[in-house]
């Protein structure tokens, strides 16, 4: 009973201090979206080379799921461009229910880490394909660059985009925790430990010998 009053007060303090954390995060997420100026044929193009990528690992595993979860991602990417305040407004939404889960779980919060996987291939989606994407076609379409001048531009783009994208990595933390991730992670940590037992026995045997 104190060992678990002990962890359950340990997580409480730890979101407290993380709770700037995720606060800077929201803002920045905000912030960060009118950048994603909607550029139709860009977008378009993005969708399609992630649902051919999707399709191909689809096919290459033999699931439909890798096709599935990337359409997810792709919708709801519109909703990042379309309202984006109440798209930041639910990612503040799963990260509380996340909270939640993580000092104690229950069936109320356990639906809605379902869809914070598919929020963050959203992110991902338009930081780091979608606006390169935009970048390179709005350098061709003015006649500022050529295609493939664009197209090196677009990608030399990944390395200040993938700063962008990692806004996203608190929310995958808070997924994470809830999901026991951590402790999942401990238990593996520790079966790379040397078996303590095995080790005498070796050794003893070693001796043994001698």
């Amino acid at each position: 009973m104190v060992k678990q009053a002990a962890i359950a007060v340990g997580k409480l303090l730890a979101l407290y201090l993380a709770i700037p954390f995720l606060w800077v995060d929201l803002v920045l997420m905000y912030t960060a979206i009118p950048r994603f100026l909607f550029i139709e044929r860009a977008f378009v193009l993005s969708v399609l080379l992630v649902v051919l990528g999707a399709a191909a690992i689809s096919i290459r595993l033999g699931s439909k799921l890798p096709m599935l979860f990337a359409v997810l991602c792709l919708t709801y990417s519109s909703v990042f461009l379309v309202a984006p305040l109440y798209s930041v407004a639910l990612v503040g939404l799963l990260i509380v229910a996340a909270a939640i889960h993580f000092v104690h779980a229950n069936r109320v919060t356990k639906p809605l880490l379902a869809p914070i996987p598919m929020v963050a291939g959203a992110w991902i989606f338009l930081t780091l394909i979608y606006l390169p994407s935009s970048l390179c076609w709005a350098n061709y379409a003015t006649d500022r660059m050529g295609y493939f001048a664009s197209a090196i531009e677009g990608i030399g783009s990944l390395k200040v985009q993938s700063i962008q994208a990692l806004i996203v990595v608190p929310l995958l933390v808070m997924y994470f925790l809830a999901k026991k991730g951590h402790i999942r992670l401990l238990v593996w940590a520790r079966s790379l430990r040397p078996n303590l037992s095995l080790h005498r026995t070796l050794r003893d045997k070693a001796a043994h010998r001698r």
